[in-house]
């Protein structure tokens, strides 16, 4: 049975005031994370670095000028976790959004009021924002799958910026859209996607290019994969090439009577469970 938990006033009200503070000091965090992508790309834990938790120590002073104490705690207690669920976008999207200015990225981002980044909805205005380069938001609507975005964008590029979307993006996601444009390939997609995908992420695990590939929004395909695949994508993908959220929606979107077999792995997922619990380290 679905739990359906309704947030107080109070909640609420603390939630808006952390995001509040957040977006007046996004640029901050932004400025480290994309500066220190290399660094973090295929890591799957987070820690607040000194210089965030200097940061963060002077945001609790200034708000104590204007809260009382406990409201200042509460809302501190909800702002770590932003400056973290911001860390894990910026790790998955890494590729794409160090091509995009900040300020994009700041007038655009969404939030669920869970306080977790609504990736749909901020990825959707990013890529009818028509201030970003055109390849970026190509390849930003092909890591979501988002068909007619992609064929709209394709359609507008010049022959060069399609020579181009590689230098923004090469996993397998943009090279397998890119592949089947060139070559007119038909829609639906799902007649010969599948078999694409199978094949370049065998090639991607063999030719040890998983490194150095942008993180795959596996989610995006999940559902045109047979029972093989899907499990194949999960086990050798996530934690560490696919993107956070992948391993939960993928499970969701998986019939009752194929999670057992496709998810089960118990010594790698209970592993990767512990290490979940305890990302977020201060």
């Amino acid at each position: 049975m679905a739990l359906n938990t309704v947030p107080s006033l109070q909640s609420l009200t603390e939630v808006k005031v952390a995001l509040a503070v957040f977006n007046d000091d996004i640029i901050h965090f932004l400025d480290e994370f994309i500066k220190l992508g290399d660094i973090f790309t295929y890591s799957d834990s987070f820690r607040i670095s000194k210089s965030q938790k200097e940061r963060i120590k002077e945001i609790e002073m200034k708000l104590f000028t204007y809260l009382p104490e406990s409201p200042v705690n509460r809302v501190i207690f909800i702002f770590r976790p932003i400056v973290g669920e911001v860390h894990f976008w910026v790790r998955d999207h890494y590729h794409i959004i160090k091509h995009i200015e900040k300020r994009h990225i700041m007038n655009n981002l969404c939030w669920k009021r869970e306080v977790t980044i609504d990736r749909t909805k901020t990825s959707k205005q990013l890529i009818q924002n028509e201030s970003i380069n055109k390849r970026v938001r190509f390849a930003l609507a092909a890591m979501y799958f988002y068909e007619q975005d992609i064929l709209q964008l394709w359609e507008s590029m010049t022959t060069k910026e399609r020579n181009n979307i590689s230098l923004i993006d090469s996993d397998l996601v943009v090279r397998m859209w890119t592949k089947g444009l060139r070559e007119n390939a038909a829609s639906p997609w799902t007649q010969w996607m599948p078999e694409y995908l199978s094949f370049a992420h065998q090639e991607l695990i063999t030719s040890g290019r998983l490194s150095s590939s942008g993180r795959i929004r596996i989610r995006s395909f999940y559902s045109v994969l047979n029972k093989y695949d899907k499990r194949r994508f999960i086990h050798s993908l996530w934690p560490y090439y696919a993107h956070t959220h992948d391993l939960l929606e993928c499970y969701y979107l998986s019939d009752e009577t194929e999670r057992d077999e496709i998810f089960h792995n118990p010594d790698h997922f209970r592993f990767q469970s512990k290490q979940k619990t305890a990302r977020f380290l201060y």
